[in-house]
Parts: C-alpha cells; sequence; structure tokens
C-alpha cells in the first residue's frame, strides 16, 4: 500500500512538472510571437495594407549576404514558426551555428534595414525564383516580399465595422434603459413616464421625438410626477421659440 502511495506521488510529480514545463515553453512561444509582431506589423504589398501572419507568412532569420536591386539575399532559414527564441545571439559566420540555425539561400524583396544578421522576421512568400549570385552561378532559391512598412489604412467599410462594435455595448445599455423605462411608463408610473419624456426629447436610446415627448410630460404631470411639469413647460417654451424642432 505504501509502494503504491509513493508511486501515485511520483507520478503526480512528473504530471506537475510536464505541465509547468508546457507553460513555460508556450510563455517562451507567446514572447517570440509578440517580438515577431512588434516589428512592422503592417505593410504595404501590391497595393494592399496587410497585417503580418496568416497563410503565406513566413518567419526568417539569417545572414545578409548580397544586396541587389530590389532586396537582399540571405543565408539562413525561414519557416512557419522558428524555434529561434528572440534573445538569442546568433552567429551565422560559425559553422556549427549555420548548422543549428539554417544554411539556406533565399532572397527578401524590399528589405528595409541595414546590418548583418536579422531573426524574428516576417515575409510574405512568392514561391521559388531563378538568382544569379555574384559569382555567376544560377540557384533554384525562395522568394519572399518584405513589403512596405505602413500605418494600417481603414476602409469606410471597416470603420464603420469598428464603429459597431465600439458603440454595441452602449446600445445595449441603452435598450436596457429605454425598456425599463417603458414597461413602468405603460404601468402609469410618473418616474417611467417623465423618463420616457426625457428620452424622447434628448434622443437618448430612442429617435427624437418631441411630439412624444410631450406626450410623456404630459401623463407624468398627470400621474403625480413633480419634475414633469417643469420639464414641460421648457419643452414648450423651447418649441414655441423654434417652430422648426416640433
Amino acid at each position: 500500500m505504501q509502494e503504491l502511495t509513493q508511486e501515485r506521488q511520483a507520478n503526480n510529480q512528473q504530471a506537475e512538472q510536464q505541465y509547468e514545463n508546457a507553460l513555460a515553453q508556450k510563455a517562451a512561444q507567446q514572447a517570440e510571437l509578440q517580438e515577431i509582431i512588434s516589428k512592422d506589423p503592417w505593410r504595404r504589398i501590391n497595393g494592399a495594407t496587410n497585417f503580418i501572419g496568416g497563410a503565406g507568412w513566413f518567419e526568417f532569420q539569417g545572414e545578409r549576404v548580397e544586396v541587389r536591386d530590389g532586396g537582399i539575399f540571405f543565408k539562413g532559414d525561414y519557416g512557419n514558426i522558428l524555434t529561434v527564441h528572440p534573445s538569442a545571439i546568433i552567429d551565422f559566420t560559425s559553422p556549427i551555428q549555420r548548422y543549428l540555425y539554417g544554411d539556406k539561400n533565399f532572397f527578401v524583396e524590399h528589405f528595409p534595414y541595414a546590418g548583418g544578421v536579422f531573426y524574428g522576421m516576417m515575409a510574405y512568400d512568392l514561391g521559388n525564383c531563378i538568382y544569379t549570385n555574384s559569382s555567376g552561378q544560377v540557384i533554384t532559391i525562395r522568394k519572399f516580399d518584405y513589403g512596405t512598412p505602413c500605418t494600417k489604412i481603414w476602409s469606410p467599410e471597416e470603420l464603420a465595422a469598428i464603429k459597431e462594435r465600439v458603440e454595441a455595448p452602449k446600445k445595449a445599455a441603452q435598450a436596457k434603459i429605454v425598456k425599463s423605462n417603458q414597461d413602468l411608463a405603460d404601468k402609469g408610473d410618473p418616474y417611467g413616464l417623465l423618463r420616457m419624456g426625457e428620452l424622447y426629447r434628448d434622443g437618448d436610446g430612442v429617435p427624437k421625438d418631441l411630439t412624444k415627448a410631450r406626450d410623456y410630460f404630459s401623463k407624468a404631470v398627470a400621474a403625480g410626477s413633480p419634475s414633469a411639469a417643469g420639464e414641460l413647460s421648457q419643452l414648450n417654451q423651447v418649441s414655441t421659440n423654434s417652430p422648426a424642432t416640433q
């Protein structure tokens, strides 16, 4: 019995350790993804604004080998998500590190940065291409487009959709308030009648309608609301001074 208990404890400890390792690995991956996304998240490619990631986007790392018109010839690696942590210092001149971190040839169009070694970068896959290096050697390599870093340009449809999402909670809250006050008003409650008058007067959660506002204020006065008489008087004064608002 004691041996069985010890075995269970050992299994539990092993499971807990595996869970902690999985959490640590997930945290490292999330940190890497955040680091990648923070580098030029919006790119302009072929006249369209794109957010990096998704189908066709690859992470790449490597050493700049040669500058050509329109882009850079790299030696390194590319893939969906590479395994190098962003804090790693990569020396692509080392044969061992070339083996560990990639020895592929690839070309990146519109790459905007100077320097020798890069990691955690993103570019859009353009497929294979024929490339002639500085030695005159003709090779087939993978080609990517880094794109032009830019600020997101929102279309009218996107702006309308964002506005709708932002205002949805407010509209839901307004609808709840209107229903609550309408339910009270339908029962002849003075406060509910007063509030419905105010809502229609201000166009708050309902279309602005001074005729309905005046009707609710009048009913509130009849129901005994101490504030409704003043609101009705002010509304009638405004309506008299501004006929177009009636």
